[in-house]
């Protein structure tokens, strides 16, 4: 006869070498948005049947999807995803356990996204149960550039401020040359060229809570003028965007 009885999960896991310890989500596994540059980090699933539960198992999976990545980098102006983030959990049937699920992605996520608890399939009844997150030591993935770009960009774009970004980056005569470095493998984004400059009229109100190194590298992403405006990507060991202008300048709106 049992006396007495208490139920409980063990929330600790051994953690895969080369990565921080598991975060725990209980029954819920990640439901990741778009990052704020609108790319999908999702890199996949990987299902690993039904044994032995083993978050190592997913960190060989992800390595090997990073390793695979940096071997065979895209063409040049794409971005190279590489995996640096995973959840793991047990997937139930019916309240059977089926798999080992293996979630990739190329950026780390929160617990906050821990939202997806199961679906239906028919008339099967698929939830989720044990789900970890592991993240890689000294690389837990960003976005292709810093997430203040991104949001003065869409700004530049909702405002209609492209003409006064073509004359911000503008040097009348001659060809102006930005570089932006993303943060995949930089913790700052730079801009070069020693003839850019600012326009003496104010900054427009839609962007002016932004600081002037971001402005113009959001504008170096969106600028447009009467001239043509070339994008181009240099593949290097880091990926570099490079746009290219020639313009006439123009009065700042």
């Amino acid at each position: 006869m049992i006396a007495g009885s208490n139920g409980y999960v063990n929330k600790s896991i051994a953690t895969p070498v080369g990565y921080n310890a598991g975060v725990f989500l209980g029954n819920a596994a990640i439901n990741a948005p778009l990052d704020c540059t609108g790319d999908d980090s999702f890199l996949g699933s990987r299902q690993l049947g039904n044994g032995v539960f083993d978050a190592n198992l997913c960190a060989i999976a992800c390595n090997e999807q990073a390793a695979y990545a940096r071997r065979n980098p895209p063409a040049a102006g794409q971005f190279n995803k590489i995996c640096t983030f995973f959840n793991t959990y047990i997937l139930y049937k019916n309240g059977q356990a089926l798999q080992q699920s293996c979630a990739l992605y190329d950026q780390t996520w929160s617990q906050s996204y821990a939202k997806n608890t199961g679906y239906y399939y028919g008339t099967d009844k698929y939830t989720v149960g044990f789900s970890y997150t592991f993240s890689n030591k000294t690389d837990g993935g960003q976005p292709r550039y810093p997430c203040n770009v991104a949001s003065a960009s869409s700004a530049i774009v909702s405002a209609s401020l492209q003409p006064y970004c073509s004359s911000l980056l503008s040097v009348s005569g001659s060809t102006k040359t930005v570089t932006v470095t993303p943060t995949v493998s930089a913790t700052t984004l730079t801009t070069l060229g020693a003839q850019q400059k600012r326009q003496a009229a104010a900054t427009p109100t839609a962007i002016q809570k932004y600081a002037g190194s971001i402005i113009s590298s959001a504008c170096a992403l969106v600028a447009t003028s009467g001239a043509a405006v070339t994008t181009t990507a240099t593949a290097s060991a880091t990926t570099v965007y490079v746009a290219t202008s020639t313009v006439n300048a123009v009065a700042t709106p």
